[in-house]
């Protein structure tokens, strides 16, 4: 949905700047599945002599009326996330990106993107407006029963079964990771000043504390089960929650 106001006796719509690009319509997510680092993404070409004003990003629930402002930004500098809790669930790319993290159930919004521009004397804005919609990601159990060896040089390989918690503790610590990458990336892509190193900094220290602390609440026993199986290729988080202290003991 689009909609274009304008003030100060208007612009006709020939003359208002043009959508490129727009997010799909409803955009999907299947948790588990593509639920991270989601890109809502948004393109668009100014007419002679506009020029951007603002941008933000919003959101509200479906049959809902309140909105609540995500991020925003004046002209071309770099989009502010306006709440701390926000930090960890979303981020803003120029011209007009909104990332979600991680989404999951609990989250289904319609977002807006809302640009404020200019011509001359006069100002418009445009809203464009998506749907995201989650659904579960649903595993069916695989038969137990091994088919029949017919050479006997044939040697079935064997196959490890994570309990449901460690399950979650390698999804969770993969998402902190994912969200740490897309931190560095973020930062690296524009002119960095010492505030976006300072917010960098307590953002990863977040990260990192969530990290230390869903390991910690893993537990002994379960951590220990994780060793004897010896799994070819996955780390074991106890070693991995000493790396991660080392780590954050040299950002603090």
């Amino acid at each position: 949905m689009i909609i274009i106001t304008a003030a100060l006796f208007g612009l006709r719509a020939s003359e208002a700047f043009t959508f490129t690009k727009e997010p799909e319509k409803p955009t999907v997510v299947v948790e588990g599945v593509n639920s991270t680092l989601v890109r809502l993404i948004w393109e668009f070409v100014l007419g002679p002599d506009e020029s951007v004003l603002a941008v933000t990003f919003d959101r509200q629930k479906p049959g809902e009326s309140m909105r609540t402002l995500i991020a925003s930004r004046y002209g071309n500098t770099p989009f502010t996330i306006t709440r701390v809790k926000f930090a960890n669930k979303y981020g803003a790319l120029l011209p007009a990106t909104l990332v979600l993290l991680n989404v999951n159930k609990n989250e289904e919004f319609l977002y807006s993107l809302r640009v404020t521009y200019s011509r001359n004397a006069f100002v418009a804005q445009v809203n464009s407006q998506v749907a995201v919609i989650v659904h579960a990601f649903t595993i069916t159990p695989p038969s137990s029963s091994l088919p029949p060896v017919t050479q006997s040089s044939v040697v079935p390989q064997a196959v490890v079964t994570l309990p449901h918690d460690l399950q979650r503790l390698f999804s969770n610590l993969l998402q902190s990771l994912r969200e740490v990458i897309y931190q560095i990336g973020n930062l690296l892509g524009k002119p960095i000043s010492p505030a976006d190193v300072e917010n960098f900094r307590n953002v990863t220290l977040q990260i990192l504390q969530r990290v230390q602390n869903q390991l910690l609440a893993s537990g002994p026993t379960d951590a220990g089960g994780l060793v004897k199986r010896a799994i070819p290729g996955v780390p074991n988080p106890l070693d991995l929650k000493e790396l991660l202290e080392k780590m954050q003991r040299r950002l603090g």
